[in-house]
């Protein structure tokens, strides 16, 4: 067997180099560690909120952009209603009533280089209709089309959008009814 220890002996074989080493971190490897793990779950939560911050960032501006095509959207759909009932109303009136009446505002001699059939019992040629927290204002010319049979009718729709103005256009012939054929 082994030889038997006393106390004393025992201690100073535990001081010798070839005792094995005792698992044990000295307080200031203990403490760098703990600062260590400290400074890198900062480092992953400011990361984190970092993230955070450019997704919500990124969702608001999205939002905000949806919204703005929503909005514009949905004037344009009201700019063309009152485009194509103003061309609606103008293919009901009677042949001779069809023109522009010069008094009134918009009303302009010619259009895109085309004389303006002008006439006092004619349409209103400047028309301001509120819709949707918005002034749309539809302009009607009614022009010459070099055929005493036919009449070319233009109505435009303006209105501000977030400071800029914008505009919808429709075109239309319009046929004297003791004409059967097209222009």
């Amino acid at each position: 067997g082994l030889p038997r220890m006393g106390p004393a002996a025992h201690r100073r074989a535990s001081r010798t180099p070839d005792a094995a080493p005792v698992n044990r971190r000295s307080p200031s490897r203990a403490t760098a560690a703990v600062a260590e793990d400290g400074g890198r779950s900062i480092l992953e939560a400011v990361v984190a909120l970092a993230l955070i911050a450019i997704a919500v960032t990124s969702w608001g501006r999205l939002s905000v952009t949806s919204a703005r095509t929503e909005a514009t959207v949905a004037h344009r759909e009201i700019a063309l209603e009152l485009a194509s009932n103003t061309l609606e109303q103008l293919r009901l009136r009677p042949w001779d009533a069809v023109s522009v009446d010069p008094a009134g505002a918009g009303a302009v001699r010619a259009f895109e280089g085309k004389p303006t059939v002008l006439d006092a019992t004619g349409v209103t040629a400047l028309v301001e209709h509120p819709r949707d927290g918005r002034t749309f204002t539809v302009t009607t010319h009614i022009t010459e089309s070099g055929n005493d049979a036919w009449r070319h009718a233009i109505a435009i729709v303006e209105w501000d959008e977030g400071g800029r103005a914008v505009q919808v256009r429709l075109d239309s012939a319009l046929r004297r009814p003791d004409t059967a054929t097209g222009p």
